[in-house]
């Protein structure tokens, strides 16, 4: 926010329509277009740019109290992503694990039946 309460994305969607403004006489309607959406993208990622610095722990100091808690938020949420996908590597490949556990028992008791099977049929041959 600027000292008359304006915040940073507001100043920059202003700047942008005032240059459009400007342009939108001497341009076709293609290359205007062609640079609304140029205009459009180098805001967001100015304002990109800007909320990484602020996640950075960069230019806190003129946050206020609002804006501080909403950083505070979002990495919050953040945090709870990370900490949730891990969880979910860490138990898939758990899973995983057992899975391969299971399949390796479960050949081995057919391999015994099977074993089973034939000395019992080689008792029964002698």
């Amino acid at each position: 926010m600027d000292s008359h309460g304006t915040s940073y994305g507001e100043c920059e969607e202003r700047d942008s329509k005032v240059d459009c403004c400007r342009l939108s006489s001497h341009m076709g309607g293609d290359r205007l277009s062609d640079y609304e959406d140029y205009l459009k993208l180098k805001s967001r990622v100015e304002i990109l740019q800007h909320s990484q610095r602020h996640l950075l722990g960069e230019e806190i100091a003129g946050m206020g109290v609002d804006e501080l808690e909403q950083l505070q938020h979002q990495v919050d949420t953040s945090l709870r992503q990370i900490r949730s996908t891990k969880l979910e590597e860490r138990d898939g490949a758990h899973n995983q694990s057992i899975l391969g556990a299971s399949s390796s028992v479960e050949r081995s008791q057919q391999s015994n039946i099977i074993n089973n099977s034939n000395n019992r049929a080689r008792v029964l041959i002698k």
